[in-house]
């Protein structure tokens, strides 16, 4: 059986979560006999430095699968590579449409890799913050508030009309969580019910069953986004925190365009590192916490990498796919009441005995999120039909 999965971007595991995923997917994939492709529609200067043998990669250019013939080309190139499942790993993106005009022998999935409200959930306090203290920026802020509503509206109607046309073209639509299955209702009521279905992130690493001893290091791993990933957040905590734990300190892992303002935040503060994009695992299996001050996220997948490690990871309760992952109050913060956060930062960071149990328990449920698990539930979703 051959699989394309296809996405505006080449898949290559190091630039983000969602080729991660796919990267992760495909090995597993191929490695239960499956032929696998990647097809995709537009070049970055990453790509250059991508060298992945193990998959047929295919590239239309986004002008030629958009345009007139784009979907009669598309459609020889899934019939000449004899392809009967296309896995859309574009859920939220316009430009993936074309992507899932198939061949009628061939299935066709779309995943949403976000929650269902991308873009609508944070989308005001994105609008009313100041990018800069210029006048120009100042009086631009103004207008964006002023035309918030009109945003929403557009952005909802977005959203509404893509996922009414994967109803009408996917097998089904795959959602992270079954707690986002409301809220993608919500949204697109007319959708029908039989065609969405629910399957979480894989682990990005192997579940660990040799953890070391645990340096007092509380870690922060995310692209430096303050609309999204709220590094600033990190670091108001860390300030209501430091005093506390003297012997604790806090690195922070990921690059951005936003590193200089987050440098500049920080200067000053004791005990807080910021390390630059560099990989994670490394630093998961020092860090005895770690925090995710995300407003919003899809999955959330630097969670489950901790909870593999051996990381016991605290968040602010702004997402509903954390339920999925994360069950302790201890590690469930208010949305977004850095005061509550640093107060259960230091409870942990001071219950060596609380931060084992969790730990244990953590591990434990990482199992479920194991790639052999998931790809089953991708096989089961394969073959329903």
């Amino acid at each position: 059986m051959v699989i394309a999965f296809t996405f505006t971007w080449l898949f290559n595991p190091e630039v983000g979560g969602t080729e991660r995923v796919t990267d992760i997917l495909a090995k597993e994939l191929k490695k239960r006999g499956y032929t696998v492709i990647y097809i995709y529609s537009v070049k970055r200067p990453t790509d250059n430095d991508f060298d992945n043998p193990a998959y047929k990669t295919i590239y239309i250019p986004e002008e030629i699968l958009t345009g007139p013939q784009g979907e009669a080309q598309y459609k020889q190139v899934l019939i000449d590579n004899n392809v009967d499942i296309v896995v859309n790993q574009g859920g939220v993106m316009g430009s993936c449409m074309t992507f899932v005009r198939t061949p009628d022998n061939c299935k066709c999935y779309t995943t949403i890799h976000f929650n269902p409200q991308y873009g609508l959930e944070g989308l005001f306090s994105n609008l009313a913050r100041l990018r800069n203290n210029s006048l120009i920026e100042h009086l631009k802020r103004i207008y964006r508030i002023f035309d918030y509503r009109n945003r929403k509206h557009d952005l909802a109607n977005y959203l509404r009309n893509l996922y009414t046309y994967w109803g009408e073209n996917c097998n089904n639509v795959v959602l992270l969580s079954p707690r986002f299955s409301q809220t993608f209702k919500d949204i697109c009521p007319n959708f029908p019910t039989e065609k969405i279905s629910t399957i979480p992130n894989p682990l990005s690493f192997t579940v660990s069953t040799n953890i070391q001893p645990k340096e007092k290091i509380i870690l922060w791993v995310g692209r430096m986004d303050f609309r999204q990933k709220r590094p600033d957040l990190m670091i108001k905590v860390w300030k209501k925190t430091y005093k506390h734990l003297p012997d604790w300190k806090v690195v922070m892992i990921g690059g951005g365009e936003e590193f200089r303002q987050v440098q500049k935040l920080a200067a000053g503060i004791p005990r807080l590192e910021l390390l630059g994009a560099q990989p994670s695992k490394p630093w998961f299996e020092k860090a005895a916490i770690h925090c995710l001050t995300s407003s919003f996220e899809g999955w959330g997948m630097v969670l489950t990498e901790a909870l593999s490690q051996g990381v016991v990871p605290i968040a602010f309760d702004s997402f509903e796919s954390l339920h999925d992952i994360l069950e302790s109050p201890h590690q469930l913060v208010e949305p977004f009441d850095t005061k509550q956060y640093a107060s259960k930062l230091i409870a942990l960071a001071k219950d060596e005995s609380l931060r084992t149990q969790l730990q244990t328990a953590g591990l434990a449920h990482a199992k479920s999120f194991e790639v052999e698990t998931i790809v089953n539930q991708w096989e089961t979703l394969f073959k329903a039909e």
